[in-house]
């Protein structure tokens, strides 16, 4: 009877086994939810094999987390998932020889199905069967950061802030090679500075931090996202980016950087932003996206000069502006589609950046500078290519630009779209008449349009706002006043 219990046992481990073996293979593919299945059917969840059951909860989480990025798992199924995930990986920390995967994984499981407590205790377990090991410091130091992060009470998140930080720098010093404790460090150190409104000091916390970072660098630079890095230490991270470079100021994505650091500060450097930058840019032309930098910075910078000088327009501020709209025009003739894509993703569909951009290409316009605002409005028109408004900016810059064909293409758009709009066909026919001086009677035609259309509007004005009213006013006038020219032969504008 023994030798048969035997004999039906030694298949099962053979088969689970196997199916170690194979889960790993499809876990590593990314294959969680086969990796799952092939566990399951091989009975891992009934074992007692610490090893399976610590895979089989572990590629349980991976699967979680993968159905949540997929969009396929929401609401309390997230939560269901996790909590699940945690139960087996519970069971596999409880069996003898568990590797510390299964605490750690099991802690992670809990923090993210919301049980943090309990996410707690499962690390705390961890660094009591693995003292030596710096993994469990590690897992208790983010679930003390995401408790901070969710407490009301100013002294509790700075007690857990503190934990959390000394737990780091315990993980540090287990493992001198590692960077991932140094740079949890750096940014628990800057988190905490924040948790004290009032005794909080984040310009010396990124210092400190910046120390942390430093070490990281010293141990393993290539494991260091320096964008990451910029992003939490601003300023600080420059001095660290300088001992980086060993091109000695010769390198463009290290200048890019830096001027990435310095635009992240609050308060930000504008001129160390546009030192940098415009380095990267004398180094490698191709940068493009320095521009973006370049273009928002310095509207930034004008309108805060412009709040310094109680909202009136300064000569800085309009310089700024001019610099912004200039870097714009560069910015978007090269990244176009880019920033096509991420404006129309906005909540607003993008009407709030648009509306900034065309302002800027006013303010161009207004410095003399017609290339940006044809660059920035161009690009508007092929973002929104239903709107008028920007069909005729457009119409009106190439035409104020001595490009008159191209302001005949762009007004024949704008009157496509608004066919009824008195004032887009007064400006169309002004092209054929002043410009082109060609196509009279095409041009004639206009104009009578133009005075019949806004003639009807005005005897009937009702509900018309009065900015319309006066628009259409202007319309028929023009328009009455340019056929009449046009009719006496007369070509000169103005």
């Amino acid at each position: 009877m023994i030798l048969s219990t035997l004999l039906l046992l030694l298949p099962q481990a053979g088969d689970l086994k196997a199916a170690l073996t194979e889960a790993k293979a499809q876990a590593e593919r990314g294959q969680f939810a086969a990796a799952v299945t092939t566990l399951e059917d091989a009975g891992a969840l009934d074992s007692k094999n610490a090893d399976a059951l610590t895979a089989l909860g572990t590629y349980m989480l991976r699967n979680t987390e993968a159905q949540i990025a997929a969009g396929t798992l929401r609401g309390l199924a997230i939560n269901d998932g996790f909590l699940q995930a945690g139960y087996v990986l519970e069971e596999a920390a409880q069996l003898g020889g568990a590797p510390i995967g299964a605490f750690e994984n099991w802690s992670e499981a809990l923090l993210n199905g919301g049980d943090k407590r309990n996410a707690l205790r499962a690390a705390e377990a961890a660094i009591d069967k693995f003292p030596k090991d710096p993994r469990g410091l590690m897992q208790r130091g983010r679930v003390l950061v995401a408790m901070a992060n969710d407490s009301t009470e100013v002294s509790d998140k700075v007690d857990a802030f503190d934990q959390a930080i000394a737990d780091y720098r315990a993980a540090m010093k287990l493992d001198k090679k590692d960077t991932a404790a140094c740079l949890k460090l750096g940014e628990t150190l800057i988190l905490a500075s924040y948790a004290d409104p009032e005794g909080g000091k984040p310009a010396e916390a990124r210092k400190e931090a910046a120390q942390a970072w430093q070490e990281a660098l010293d141990r393993n630079a290539a494991a260091v996202d320096l964008s990451t890095m910029c992003q939490w230490l601003h300023g600080e991270a420059v001095p660290l980016l300088q001992k980086l470079d060993k091109s000695k100021g010769k390198d463009a994505t290290m200048a890019w950087y830096m001027g990435f650091a310095e635009y992240n500060g609050q308060p930000r450097d504008w001129e160390e932003v546009r030192k940098h930058f415009e380095k990267a840019l004398e180094l490698s032309p191709e940068m493009y996206n320095c521009h973006f930098f370049l273009a928002q910075g310095a509207f930034d910078r004008g309108a805060q000069l412009q709040a310094e000088n109680n909202n009136e327009m300064s000569q800085a501020s309009r310089n700024a502006y001019l610099y912004s709209a200039i870097q714009w025009g560069k910015y978007l003739e090269t990244q176009g589609p880019v920033h096509r894509n991420a404006t129309l993703a906005a909540a607003d569909g993008g009407a709030s950046a648009i509306a900034t951009l065309k302002w800027i290409a006013g303010q161009a316009v207004g410095s003399g500078r017609f290339e940006p605002a044809i660059q920035i409005s161009k690009w508007i028109t092929e973002t929104t290519p239903n709107d008028v408004e920007a069909w005729n900016n457009l119409a009106f810059l190439y035409r104020d630009s001595g490009q008159a064909e191209k302001s005949l293409a762009a007004y024949a758009k704008s009157a496509e779209l608004a066919p009824e709009d008195p004032q887009v066909l007064n400006d169309w026919a002004v092209i054929y008449h002043y410009y082109l001086k060609t196509e009279d009677e095409k041009a004639k035609g206009l104009y009578r349009k133009a005075i019949e259309l806004a003639e009807e509007i005005l005897a009937d004005d009702t509900g018309l706002s009065t900015d319309d009213k006066q628009r259409i006013q202007i319309g028929l006038r023009d328009a009455r006043n340019n056929l009449r020219k046009l009719e006496a032969g007369n070509r000169r504008n103005g």
